[in-house]
């Protein structure tokens, strides 16, 4: 036999070893949360580490992409808000009495019959295991102090718990908050 007909019997039985290796080597990895298995190792989706994928590493971000107030009240103590028409409301979020965000636009003679969605690109939290704040405000207008309708203190990430996409603000008092959110991370996965 000539030497090239060696090679045209030779290169695909190499082929075929080398991908049954690579199968074989994966036949007992299990890799949990969407990783894939590769040469025997799991690659990690974003958010998960580990030998098998299942820590949850918590986000370096944490973005807000939409908020809504599902509960205020109706009036401050024996007076309304704005008698004649309803609050003119808004929420401003707090980092350790700074100011990281707000809606673009209040929302108008609000209702507290109705929950109302805030109008933002999004906010982005980052510091999520620290204390954050979030008030909500009426607007009386220009060189008027708002009137201040109460505020929650929370931590973003509970690291006890799956991460969900909608995080639900309510302690129990006069106001009461729904966001969804993202998790971020600036490096993928595999930690």
């Amino acid at each position: 036999m000539k030497p090239l007909q060696y090679l045209f019997i030779i290169a695909p039985l190499a082929l075929l070893s080398l991908s049954s290796c690579n199968e074989r080597s994966c036949e007992n990895t299990m890799c949990e949360n969407g990783g894939i298995c590769l040469d025997g190792t799991c690659d990690c989706p974003e958010g998960f580490a580990g030998v098998h994928c299942h820590d949850r590493i918590p986000p370096d971000v944490i973005r807000i992409t939409s908020m809504s107030v599902t509960r205020f009240p109706r009036s401050n103590g024996n007076v309304m808000w704005d008698p004649e028409d309803g609050p003119d409301i808004f929420f401003r979020l707090l980092d350790k009495e700074i100011d990281i965000g707000q809606p673009d636009y209040l929302v108008e003679d609000a209702m507290t019959s109705k929950p109302y969605n805030f109008i933002f690109h999004f906010i982005d939290i980052n510091h999520p295991a620290d204390t954050y704040k979030i008030q909500l405000l009426d607007y009386d207008g220009i060189d008027t102090k708002e009137d201040f309708m109460g505020e929650i203190t929370f931590v973003p990430l509970d690291k006890s718990k799956d991460f969900p996409s909608t995080i639900i603000l309510d302690d129990g008092g006069p106001i009461a908050f729904l966001m969804t959110v993202q998790y971020l991370y600036s490096n993928n996965g595999n930690r």
